[in-house]
């Protein structure tokens, strides 16, 4: 498949982005041309953002799907009368919501955890930041001035050990690490589990995190470039290795 190198050089990267390009240069590019569906993971995600942070545009953006039976003339009717305003919002069902709507609710109701939210002056703020002549391009969920970065994160298992592997193995030490040379700023994460009992935690971002973080946010951006001048972007697994890959046993049985 024929790169456009130019469309590549024109458009700015960012943490979803460069997260793609370090499983491979293949992944980038599948990334940018093909944009998925967001899954119910993902919407449930968005919807908790929407509660916690601007409930007043909580109707601009989802809407609850009527009950009803499409098997039936009357329930084919009723949904396409109700499709015809759903306006590209996102549709949940009443359960999903209701749900949602407990788990803010039980959120907000810790003090410290919803000061913290409201002491926030800006939401969704767009930054713009060059990495080792990169340009990178992306958004926080919260700001407060000159203090910290709040990002909420949504998880099955809340569980510091959990908790502490998934958001490795998801890579948030480089968003992370992102987020604090946008801004300059300490970086706090809300996390919120999505299943009973609907734990949460509100963390503090250790500087270690973002250090690392930050190491390997540069290391692939030096990959960017260099896949960039060699217009490697074909390349699959391993790109820049200076060895093959050898399949052996795994750790654990050696």
């Amino acid at each position: 498949m024929k790169i456009d190198l130019d469309f590549l050089k024109d458009r700015p990267l960012s943490y979803s982005s460069i997260k793609e390009f370090a499983k491979s240069p293949k992944h980038y590019v599948y990334y940018v041309h093909n944009r998925s569906a967001p899954s119910k993971a993902m919407e449930l995600g968005t919807l908790m953002h929407t509660l916690l942070m601007y409930p007043d545009k909580l109707s601009e953006q989802f809407l609850v799907a009527p009950d009803v039976d499409r098997r039936t003339k009357a329930g084919k009717e009723q949904w396409e009368e109700f499709m015809a305003q759903a306006n590209g919002k996102t549709l949940i069902s009443q359960d999903e919501m209701t749900e949602a709507v407990c788990i803010s609710d039980s959120i907000l109701s810790n003090w410290k955890v919803r000061n913290t939210i409201m002491e926030c002056h800006s939401f969704e703020q767009e930054f713009k930041i060059d990495i080792a002549g990169l340009p990178f391009r992306g958004f926080v969920d919260g700001v407060k001035n000159k203090e910290y970065v709040l990002e909420i994160k949504t998880i099955n298992d809340a569980s510091p050990a959990n908790v502490t592997r998934e958001f490795y193995n998801r890579k948030y030490h480089i968003q992370a690490g992102l987020y604090n040379l946008a801004h300059g700023l300490p970086v706090k994460y809300l996390i919120v589990e999505t299943k009973a009992p609907y734990n949460y935690m509100l963390v503090d971002v250790a500087d270690q995190y973002l250090k690392k973080g930050q190491e390997e946010l540069y290391e692939l951006a030096d990959k960017f470039t260099t896949c960039m001048d060699l217009d490697a972007f074909n390349a699959g697994y391993g790109f820049m290795e200076e060895s093959e890959f050898i399949l052996d046993l795994p750790s654990w049985v050696k």
